[in-house]
């Protein structure tokens, strides 16, 4: 699990910094963070969570910080 985890985070920073040499940062990290919100949407609908009013609100509130990130 440790092996699979530290994989999987090593990918996701170099991905990252790639992207950082390729793109604006204001446009990276807003799509970077859009990826919890994409998971959160897959897990619903393979109904491996519930999507509760908490967990919508959690999402509204994502939604709206990567919309603001995007302006800055």
């Amino acid at each position: 699990y440790a092996l699979v985890s530290g994989t999987l985070v090593y990918l996701i920073v170099g991905f990252l910094m790639a992207a950082l040499k390729r793109g604006e940062a204001s446009v990276v990290i807003a799509v970077a963070n859009l990826g919890f919100v994409v998971a959160l949407l897959l897990s619903v609908t393979l109904r491996l969570e519930l999507l509760t009013p908490r967990k919508l609100g959690a999402v509204a509130c994502a939604a709206g910080a990567i919309g603001l990130l995007m302006r800055a």
